[in-house]
Order: structure tokens, then sequence, then C-alpha cells
């Protein structure tokens, strides 16, 4: 976790006014007190905004979940989602309940990824009432066999 102050400071300049193709920028400062007005090269940089309360960072937690390239044979999979990008897996398996197995199974390449999230192995007796379950929220899931 990451604290610090956070100051910034609006950059004026008499070319603002007189130049229609002027950029105002914004320009971060140290950390330290404000200053009344600091002239630099002909730009006034005044205080805009002080914010005095710390800057925080918060990490999410990381989720491992393996990356299989093939079915177990005679084991179920319910397939919940696919995507092509793994950024767009990886959210999506956030929001799963962990305490199911989950597993990525990536069918593409590295021009052409593919990304299918999966629940399982699963034993055939498992599958049922977990589907059913999993269908309130992946309208689409279906059961796959591994050969």
């Amino acid at each position: 976790m990451k604290k610090g102050l956070l100051i910034i400071f609006l950059c004026i300049s008499s070319l603002a006014y007189t130049d229609p193709d002027f950029d105002l920028s914004m320009v971060p400062a140290e950390a330290r007190p404000p200053l009344e007005e600091i002239i630099l090269d002909g730009t006034y940089f005044i205080p805009a905004i002080v914010i005095s309360e710390p800057v925080t960072e918060t990490l999410e937690p990381v989720i491992t979940v393996p990356v299989i390239d093939h079915l177990e044979s005679g084991r179920y999979y319910i397939q919940i989602a696919a995507y092509t990008t793994i950024d767009y897996a990886a959210a999506e398996i956030a929001e799963i309940n962990s305490n199911l197995p989950i597993a990525i199974m990536n069918l593409g390449n590295e021009d052409i990824p593919f990304y299918r999230i999966l629940i399982g192995p699963l034993e055939q007796e498992e599958i049922g009432e977990l589907l059913d379950s999993i269908r309130n929220t992946y309208a689409s899931a279906f059961v796959r066999l591994g050969i």
C-alpha cells in the first residue's frame, strides 16, 4: 500500500491568451507544501488543488487458475464462457465462486488466442445440480466430456 501527498499545479502562461494552439498542461509537484507562486522561464505555476489526505493504492488479490491443453478423459466440464483475451477471461474468473474447480483452456495460438472458462473436472453425479445453478448466471453454459 502506497501513501503520499498529492499536490497538483496548473500551468498558466501568457501564451494561453494569445496563441490558439497553446496546450494548457497540468504539472505535478514534488511532495512539499504549495508555494504562493513560482515563476520559471516566464511561466507562472499557481497552486490549484491540494489534497491533504494520503493517496492509497489497493491491490486486488491474485487468483491462480490452471491452464489446461486438454480435457481429462472420462471427466466432465461445464463451459461457462469463452474469450479472445486473457484479461477478459481473468475478469470473468474473478467473479466466479472460488470454491468451484475452475480451469482455462487455451485453444488458440499467439496470433488468435481463444480462452474457454471451464468448471471441472467433475464426476457425472456432480453435473446436474451444478449446471442448473450455473445457468442462473450463465444461461448458455453447457457440459463437455473429455475424450
